[in-house]
C-alpha cells in the first residue's frame, strides 16, 4: 500500500470517511474521482484506498457513489466530533484566530481518542457548535443538520442572524471576520446588484463578493431585536447605561466576556472611570467588572434613555 506508515494509513482513512460523509451530508454522490481530488491522490493509489475502505467494511459501493456502511458512518462522525471538539478548544481556551483554527484542528482530530474527546468536551463545558457554527457530533453519533440558508438567497432589507460560517477556503473566512461579521451577528442585506452584496451590521456597513456572501448561513433574527446603529461601550459616559447587542470579537475574548455576564440583552451601566480614562468600572447584574478601554470597544450596545 501507499502509505508509509499506520499513522499516515489511518489519516487517510480517516480523511476517505470525512469526505464520504460530508457529500452525503450534502446530498451529492461521492466517488473515487472526488476522492482523488479531495484528497489529493492519483486515481490508482484512490482506488486502492476505496477498496482498503470496503475491506475493514466502512464503505460499499452502489450505483455511482461510495456510500458509508453504519460502522463507517459512526467512525466519521468521531472524527467530526474531535475536529469541531478542537476548534472551539483552540478558539475559547487558546484564543487561536478563528481563521486559523481550522487548518490547526485538521492535524489535531487525529490524535485523540473517543474518551479524550469526551474529556474535552465536558472541559469545554459541552458546547452545541464549533466557532464556525458546525453542529457537534454528540457521544453517540448524533448531528443536527445547520438550519439556514445562505445569505445570498436571502430578502433584502430583512434582518437575519449568521448561524453559521464556512471555514473554508481560508481567504474568504478571513475577509468574513475582518467586517465583523461573525457567528451570531445579525445582519441584513442594504442592496445586491452583480458587484456583490451591501450589508449592514449594527451600523457597519461593507461591501462583499457574491463568492464570499455565499459563505455565510443565516436564519431570521428574533423577534424584537432593534435595527439600530451600534456604539461601543467605551462611549458612555459615567451614570449612563446601554444593552448590549453584540461583542465585536470571538475566541478567547468572547468567551471572557460571557464568563463575565456579558451576553447579548444584558443592561450594562457605567460607573466610574479613572482620570486616564481606564480602567473603566461597569455594573452588570449587581455585579462590578472592570474593563480596559480596548475592551470596551469590542461590546456593541444600544444606549438607554436618560430620564
Amino acid at each position: 500500500m501507499f502509505w508509509q506508515s499506520p499513522h499516515r494509513k489511518k489519516i487517510l482513512l480517516e480523511d476517505a470517511l470525512k469526505h464520504i460523509y460530508d457529500c452525503e451530508y450534502r446530498k451529492v454522490d461521492a466517488t473515487t474521482h472526488s476522492l482523488a481530488g479531495a484528497l489529493g491522490l492519483r486515481a490508482r493509489k484512490a482506488i486502492a484506498l476505496v477498496e482498503k475502505l470496503e475491506e475493514r467494511g466502512l464503505v460499499h459501493i452502489a450505483g455511482n457513489g461510495l456510500h458509508l456502511t453504519p460502522h463507517g458512518r459512526a467512525w466519521a462522525l468521531q472524527v467530526i466530533r474531535a475536529h469541531r471538539l478542537w476548534e472551539s478548544y483552540l478558539s475559547n481556551e487558546v484564543g487561536v484566530p478563528l481563521e486559523r483554527i481550522h487548518e490547526q484542528a485538521e492535524h489535531k482530530e487525529h490524535n485523540i481518542t473517543p474518551a479524550q474527546a469526551d474529556a474535552l468536551e465536558a472541559k469545554l463545558g459541552y458546547p452545541l457548535r464549533d466557532p464556525h457554527g458546525d453542529p457537534i457530533p454528540s457521544a453517540s453519533h448524533k448531528l443536527e443538520r445547520v438550519k439556514g440558508i445562505p445569505l445570498t438567497d436571502w430578502p433584502v432589507e430583512k434582518l437575519a442572524r449568521i448561524v453559521h460560517i464556512e471555514d473554508e477556503p481560508q481567504l474568504i473566512c478571513t475577509q468574513i471576520f475582518t467586517e465583523g461579521l461573525f457567528l451570531d451577528t445579525d445582519v441584513k442585506i442594504l442592496e445586491s446588484a452583480q458587484r456583490g452584496f451591501h450589508l449592514w451590521s449594527h451600523g457597519h456597513e461593507c461591501w462583499l463578493p457574491p463568492v464570499v456572501v455565499a459563505n455565510i448561513y443565516v436564519r431570521e433574527a428574533p423577534q424584537g431585536v432593534e435595527e439600530i446603529p451600534a456604539r461601543p461601550l467605551s462611549a458612555l459616559r459615567p451614570g449612563e447605561s446601554g444593552k448590549i447587542i453584540a461583542l465585536n470579537c470571538q475566541g478567547l475574548a468572547r468567551r471572557r466576556f460571557l464568563d463575565l455576564g456579558l451576553l447579548p440583552g444584558t443592561l450594562v451601566e457605567v460607573v466610574m472611570r479613572s482620570a486616564l480614562l481606564e480602567p473603566l468600572a461597569y455594573k452588570v447584574r449587581e455585579t462590578m467588572i472592570v474593563l480596559r478601554r480596548e475592551q470596551a470597544e469590542q461590546i456593541l450596545i444600544q444606549p438607554l434613555k436618560t430620564a
